[in-house]
């Protein structure tokens, strides 16, 4: 599953993100995308285990690979 840019956050958010690669993304034409296993990722390596529940609950990534 991948994400367009502007279906996750703020813009200048993932622009910071990919310019320090921070997150692996993709380009088709003019549109950014990510995956959703590296969003996922991500959110892990830098939220607390509350939190991280929370964004697995509020966006169903339990059940995805």
């Amino acid at each position: 599953q991948c994400l367009v840019g502007s279906e996750m956050c703020k813009e200048t958010a993932l622009q910071r993100y990919r310019v320090n690669n921070q997150l692996p993304y993709f380009t088709i034409g003019r549109k950014t995308y990510y995956r959703a296993v590296d969003i996922r990722a991500f959110v892990r390596e830098r939220a607390d285990s509350q939190t991280y529940k929370r964004f697995e609950k509020d966006n169903q990534l339990t059940n995805q690979s």
